[in-house]
Order: structure tokens, then C-alpha cells, then sequence
């Protein structure tokens, strides 16, 4: 499971296979950071090859409670990792994470699932 997007990178390369290589779930502070991994192609990863780990995407899902306004609240956290939300979308937390990962960072909505 992965994303395919092509995305050129700082130095100029097109880098086009994104694999979510770690996360960190903060059920107290209501966070969820991911590491979403670069490879240059799926072929790449697949023969084993190293990632381009200067190009990793740092993403965050967090809670923002507006206590003055409460539309104006941004609950992306309690909206996709929470355990009700987890429990409603009948998927594992890879899907979710990339669900959310292609829903709400700009960079990546319309990445393909690989």
C-alpha cells in the first residue's frame, strides 16, 4: 500500500512513489504524525533500493478546538484516528492514514492508490 503522485523534488528529480514508513499516534494530545517515504519509482522500492530520505513529508492530524466558535474548530484527528471514527470506516490505520493523507494535504489529492 502506497501512493503514486509525481512530485519534483528540491534538487529537480521527479520522485513518484510515497510509502508511509512510520507513525505516531498521541491519543492524549488527540495527534497523529506521519512520515510519508519518497522513492523515485515503485520499481526502485520494490528492488530494494533506498528511499530519498531528504524529501520526506511530515503530516500531522490534530484537534484545534475553537472554544469561542466551535464551527470554526478543525477536529481532523477526532474526524479520522479517533477510535470511533477508525471503528466507523471499517478500515485499517494504513487505509485511514492515506485516506487522510489524499483528503486534506494539498500535494497529495490526486494521488493514485498502489
Amino acid at each position: 500500500m502506497a501512493l503514486k503522485k509525481k512530485i519534483k523534488s528540491r534538487s529537480g528529480i521527479n520522485l513518484e512513489y510515497w510509502k508511509i514508513g512510520s507513525w505516531f499516534v498521541d491519543t492524549v494530545h488527540k495527534t497523529v504524525d506521519i512520515n510519508l517515504i519518497p522513492y523515485y519509482s515503485s520499481k526502485t522500492r520494490n528492488e530494494g533500493l533506498e528511499p530519498i530520505n531528504e524529501e520526506i513529508r511530515k503530516i500531522r492530524a490534530y484537534d484545534l478546538v475553537n472554544k469561542i466558535d466551535e464551527k470554526k474548530s478543525v477536529l481532523l484527528y477526532s474526524d479520522y484516528f479517533s477510535p470511533e471514527a477508525i471503528s466507523a470506516k471499517h478500515a485499517n490505520i494504513y487505509e485511514i492514514m492515506y485516506l487522510f493523507i489524499k483528503q486534506t494535504n494539498k500535494e497529495f489529492k490526486e494521488a493514485e492508490d498502489v
